[in-house]
């Protein structure tokens, strides 16, 4: 049984090569199990000393538990002052075994770790060997215990340890972890304190507790994650710490697990900043032991944090920490100049971190380090993708409170491409003569190289209520509309105790002459005006009274408008009257002309018409009469006496005898005689002399139903009117006979070709 806790305290402590024999004599005053446990501390020797040790143990004055010292010959290390403290009985016992002197790190860390400390040493380690959590203050500590806490751990108001197996030590740390420590984070490594052990359950009775050999991890592969910790003294400021320019960190611990994770965590400082902040820090080392910034994990937090102290701490981060230029945040040097102009706008952005913050104090149990989900500011290295934002980035988020107003949860991020938020929130606030308004108002903060812009709108009313923070200033801008014609211009000092409601409540605005807004005309002018001179009547600009005068100019100027149309309609429709009766008169002119023209032709004996009327036609009549045959000229579908008359005015004011023109001057001159026949159009269709054509139309043309005008084609007719269709089919003589009888273009059929 005994060899079995042997093999257990060897993976608990991490030992490369263990003594595994048995403490022999068990003193009944000490727990069996601490007893076996303490043998195992990897020091020359160490059985014989404890045996002395535990034979020598007296009672402490004045209290339950017992102490002993002695100085043992240590094989390569001299004589070596040995101190034993027992706390407690039974179950609830404690082990403090201290060397009293400087001596190299023993084999008691786990070998990743032992590898890069190489060179370490230790003054005043205390080996704890524990059943509970125990905490010792330095009142209730042996007068000797007390001078080495005093000498080696900063004179601390207690020694703290945990259930388990536990080494504490002033430490000088060497070798690689040493370099790391000292170069990489910018900490001093001469004068840490080391804690380090594994924390397991410790069961009272070895011969009755089996529990703990059964739940000991069963090979080295099998170890939990050790740590070990380097406790910086109380009250040690760390300047720069990481390259971190301006930047101070104290209540330090750093450490380092069994998987080569090196971190730190305490508060942070930043020159410039509002905020202390608590921090930690984690990243792997390489295989060779130094930093490996590319998948590291940071975090920051603070009860309220501004953007100004943001912008403040991410050009401190903009450091290359290790060679190979690895940054904890790059690129912010392109817009640095612009962060530090906007420093009073941006310290109007705050956010508040939603968990509660408590003031971090090492070793302090009332001020503890905060848990996880309080930090509300990461920063993600560049293997990182946030949001859908590659690393390396900080990010930020929190209740925000803008110009004085809460606008509810928002997120920052800031890295290579810029500073970047977005959040929208309803406020309510003052707009003029309008009075309280809820008005959904988008922020944006936006600073880069390109782009610094630090803004809130929105749009309530059919207008723009624009809020923007540039350098030292705010400005306030809502334009006039047409429905809302006053207009809202303001800028105003950045303070820290800003507000921006109670600035917009001192802002009466200011009326806009309507007629200079664009797209304010008509109904909506008038309207525009009207308000002015009454919802607006307070406000200065464009006055009441000045709108209440341009209301009666364009009153007086739409009725001089109205007075003119209705002169200019009398007179358009007088006129309109006049041409009208001009117009019926000279057709009672020209109608009285022709019937007398007509009358003449009528009893005209000259040759001319004696071969109109053998060819069957007539001046006027019941339609026309079919061609008897003669003259082919005097066809009736050749030539309409008032056809003729209408489009030959020249010819009629001749006063030469229209069928004796026709006959001697018109056919040749190829002039239209009638509605039916147009030689000129004709010829389009047709070869030959003109009496050829005007025979072949005659007698073969009207038969095969021929376009012979461009108002007049049998088959166009017959097309378009399915009456004469249904009557007549192809039989286009009979459907031409019809046009000729019964008045032809005057039945208003559409007869065109």
């Amino acid at each position: 049984m005994n060899k079995m806790f042997a093999a257990a305290i060897f993976v608990c402590l991490n030992v490369l090569a263990l003594n595994t024999s048995v403490f022999a004599q068990a003193t009944p005053q000490v727990n069996a199990n601490l007893q076996d446990a303490a043998t195992q501390i990897p020091i020359p020797g160490i059985q014989a000393a404890l045996t002395e040790l535990y034979g020598s143990l007296k009672t402490i004055p004045g209290s339950n538990n017992s102490m002993a010292k002695k100085t043992f010959s240590v094989p390569g290390m001299g004589d070596v002052p040995l101190q034993l403290y027992v706390f407690g009985a039974a179950s609830q016992q404690t082990v403090l075994l201290v060397v009293n002197r400087s001596i190299p790190l023993p084999n008691v860390l786990h070998k990743n770790v032992l590898k890069l400390m190489t060179g370490t040493s230790l003054t005043d380690p205390i080996f704890a060997l524990s059943t509970v959590d125990f905490s010792l203050s330095k009142n209730s500590m042996p007068a000797d215990l007390r001078q080495i806490v005093r000498n080696s751990y900063f004179d601390v108001d207690s020694l703290e340890f945990a259930s388990g197996i536990q080494i504490s030590s002033r430490a000088s740390v060497k070798g690689i972890l040493g370099d790391v420590i000292r170069v990489g984070m910018g900490v001093p490594v001469q004068d840490l304190t080391l804690r380090a052990g594994v924390v397991l359950p410790m069961p009272s009775d070895l011969r009755s507790g089996a529990g703990l050999l059964l739940s000991m991890p069963k090979s080295p592969k099998d170890l939990p994650q050790g740590q070990v910790e380097f406790q910086l003294a109380p009250g040690k400021v760390i300047t720069d710490p990481m390259g971190m320019a301006g930047t101070t960190l104290s209540d330090a611990t750093i450490s380092i697990n069994t998987s080569l994770t090196l971190g730190y965590k305490g508060n942070i400082t930043i020159t410039g900043t509002k905020s202390k902040f608590v921090t930690f820090f984690e990243t792997p080392l390489n295989p060779a032991g130094a930093l490996d910034l590319l998948d590291f994990k940071f975090g920051l937090s603070a009860p309220t944090v501004d953007l100004q102290d943001l912008a403040i701490l991410a050009v401190s981060m903009n450091v290359s920490t290790v060679p190979g230029k690895s940054y904890l945040i790059k690129g912010i040097e392109k817009y640095m100049a612009q962060l530090k102009v906007l420093h009073p706008a941006l310290a109007q952005f705050q956010i508040r971190n939603p968990m509660s913050v408590p003031d971090y104090r090492f070793g302090d149990k009332a001020h503890p380090f905060p848990p996880l989900s309080a930090f509300n500011i990461l920063v993600f290295g560049p293997l990182a993708t946030v949001d859908n934002t590659k690393g390396p980035l900080i990010k930020f988020f929190g209740n925000a409170r803008i110009i004085g107003q809460q606008v509810g949860s928002m997120n920052v991020y800031v890295g290579e491409e810029g500073l970047h938020a977005k959040v929208s929130a309803g406020l309510n606030l003052k707009l003029g003569p309008l009075g309280r308004q809820g008005v959904t108002m988008t922020t944006n903060a936006d600073v880069s190289q390109k782009t610094q812009t630090l803004a809130m709108r929105g749009n309530v009313l059919g207008r723009v209520l624009d809020l923007s923070l540039d350098g030292n200033e705010l400005t306030m801008d809502s334009p006039a509309t047409c429905a809302t014609p006053f207009e809202i211009k303001a800028k105003a000092k950045i303070t820290a105790t800003m507000d921006v409601a109670a600035l917009l409540d001192a802002q009466a605005g200011a009326n806009v002459d309507p007629e200079k807004l664009q797209g304010c005309i008509g109904k909506d002018l008038e309207a525009a005006r009207k308000w002015i001179a009454t919802t607006g009547s307070s406000l200065g600009g464009y006055s009441a009274k000045q709108a209440t005068a341009a209301l009666d100019k364009a009153a007086a100027e739409s009725k001089a408008i109205a007075d003119k149309a209705a002169a200019d309609a009398k007179a358009v429709a007088d006129k309109a009257i006049a041409d009208a009766k001009a117009a019926a008169d000279a057709a009672a002119a020209y109608t009285h002309a022709k019937d007398a023209a007509r009358t003449l032709a009528n009893n005209s004996g000259n040759s001319a018409m004696k071969s109109f009327r053998d060819a069957g036609n007539f001046v006027k009549g019941i339609g026309k009469k079919k061609h008897k045959g003669g003259d082919n000229r005097f066809a009736p579908s050749v030539f309409d006496w008032d056809y003729y008359y209408d489009h030959n005015p020249d010819v009629v004011k001749s006063g030469m005898d229209l069928a004796e023109h026709w006959r001697d001057h018109g056919f040749a001159e190829a002039r239209r005689g009638s509605f039916e026949f147009d030689l000129k159009y004709f010829r389009t269709l047709h070869s030959g002399s003109d009496s050829n054509l005007l025979n072949y139309w005659v007698g073969t043309g009207i038969n095969k139903g021929d376009p012979s005008s461009p108002d007049f084609s049998i088959q166009g007719l017959l097309a378009r009117n399915s009456d004469l269709k249904q009557a007549f089919g192809t039989n286009y003589r009979a459907a031409f006979d019809w046009w000729m009888e019964n008045g032809g273009e005057d039945t208003h059929r559409d007869s065109r070709p």
